[in-house]
């Protein structure tokens, strides 16, 4: 059965209309458990159940003001006259008006169906269909309702198990390090998970990154972000180490923070020497003209918008957000790099925000960051929100969390690269085009830039908020 038509079923069964669904339709619809029927005769005989709803209240009332020393309302209506059968009474009728009111839902739902004579009610599966159809529909034109089912129960699917796969990393790491935390290393793990190097080696390749390569001066956070984007290339780890020191070493001259100078080198290190270099210039164009640190700003550097066009974009995107004061500038300056570096025109993503919004205010404090995340990506706003809404359901199923406030900044993270259509940071084209012997380790979609923007501005926030409100750490979760 075609999913549009599908749609169209669905719609009119939600808002009770007479439908015309052919019998292969309706057999369709029936065997995929969105809709069930009823014939004329089994409706008739749930009608006759509702009916009595009436005639139950006002018996259930009776009943009640006898046992409550009114004996003349049951006087003449045959009911029995000693408590211990009045109450037996009233107990069969409360069950039976519950049993009744639960028919009427049923009968009320009931739609006729011209096409096979038959009445049909919407499934709460049909339900659940039909939201997923209005969403996604338009982003898959074409499918079949079963391909269309498919893609989405697969995209949900993934999603659990790349949160099972970070939580396994973190599982091996954390047995090989006492000193490990588990909230620090969480967006890391779901970061990595992202690879196809087994979780084992991950988390091996990770520790030893960090406790031997980077050893040498950077801070920690820095450290720890650097080896994971190197343990994720999957590449021998003597090879991998021996690389990034080389790129480290090159990218001394350009006066980086220890920190940012490891974790750009971590990034650009499956680049050739030209490409890594005209991406870094792209990158201090940038530093020089808008506030924010260098590995913010990798993934506008990226995109195919020369450095006019990023500040003409960046400084428009600016005046979409509230800037209060001098942190402000810098995380809305990121924000707007973020948008602007992004294909879409600028009237599309001021559109897209506005949507996002009221969505994003609650969950992310502040909101800017994951408001340009969403935003920049290939979907309209209800659609990035609803693939966010999935990747917390998935945090939450694999139970990839301690506290309730790490799961949107996990699920942002996670969306990355999923979807019907893959959720990922899409610049225009890529510049310099990336094409050396690891292009195929890297993430989805180039996925650091993502991740920095994720880590830099939401989760560095959570961790101070923590730091400062122990009190507050089991504070309620907004996507429920």
């Amino acid at each position: 059965m075609d999913a549009n038509r599908a749609m169209e079923a669905l719609s009119a069964l939600e808002h009770r209309q007479t439908m015309s669904a052919s019998p292969d339709e309706q057999a369709a619809l029936e065997g995929e458990g969105l809709v069930r029927s009823l014939s004329k005769s089994e409706a008739d005989e749930l009608g006759s159940l509702v009916d009595n709803l009436n005639a139950l209240s006002s018996r259930i009332k009776t009943l009640g003001r006898a046992l409550h020393g009114e004996p003349s309302a049951i006087a003449y209506s045959g009911f029995p006259t000693d408590e211990a059968g009045m109450r037996r009474e009233l107990q069969a009728s409360v069950l039976q008006l519950e049993d009744a009111s639960r028919h009427k839902a049923e009968a009320d739902a009931l739609v006729w169906n011209d096409g096979t004579d038959r009445y049909l009610e919407l499934t709460l599966l049909g339900r659940q269909t039909l939201e997923d159809l209005q969403t996604w529909l338009p982003a898959m034109p074409g499918k079949s309702l079963a391909e269309f089912r498919a893609t989405l129960s697969g995209t949900r699917a993934g999603m659990v198990a790349q949160a099972m796969r970070a939580a396994q990393i973190l599982t091996k790491a954390a047995m090989n390090s006492e000193t490990l935390n588990p909230s620090e290393f969480r967006p890391l793990a779901v970061m990595m998970a992202r690879s196809s190097v087994a979780p084992e080696r991950l988390a091996a390749d990770w520790q030893a990154l960090v406790f031997t390569t980077l050893r040498d001066g950077t801070p920690q956070k820095g450290a720890q972000v650097a080896a994971s984007f190197l343990a994720s290339y999957g590449e021998p780890r003597k090879d991998i180490a021996e690389a990034f020191l080389r790129v480290r070493h090159e990218l001394a001259f350009r006066r980086y923070a220890r920190d940012d100078e490891a974790i750009l080198a971590a990034a650009t290190v499956h680049m050739s020497d030209a490409e890594r270099t005209a991406c870094l210039d792209r990158v201090d164009a940038l530093v020089h003209e808008v506030a924010g640190s260098p590995p913010v700003l990798l993934g506008p550097a990226l995109s195919a918008w020369t450095i006019e066009e990023l500040v003409q974009r960046i400084r428009e995107a600016m005046g979409w957000f509230r800037v209060d004061g001098p942190m402000d500038q810098v995380r809305i300056a990121s924000a707007a790099a973020i948008l602007a570096g992004s294909a879409p025109p600028l009237d599309v993503l001021g559109r897209r925000i506005e949507v996002l919004r009221p969505g994003t205010a609650s969950a992310f404090a502040p909101p800017e960051i994951a408001m340009a995340m969403l935003a920049s990506g290939p979907f309209e706003a209800p659609q990035a929100l609803e693939v966010l809404r999935e990747a917390a359901i998935a945090i939450s199923r694999a139970n990839f969390y301690e506290s309730p406030m790490e799961v949107d900044g996990l699920a942002l993270i996670l969306m990355h690269g999923f979807g019907p259509v893959p959720f990922v940071y899409q610049p225009p084209a890529s510049v310099p085009p990336i094409a050396s012997r690891w292009a195929a380790a890297v993430p989805i979609g180039l996925a650091f830039p993502w991740f920095l923007w994720q880590y830099f501005w939401i989760q560095q926030t959570y961790e101070r908020y923590v730091k400062a409100h122990p009190g507050h750490y089991y504070g309620p979760y907004y996507w429920g």
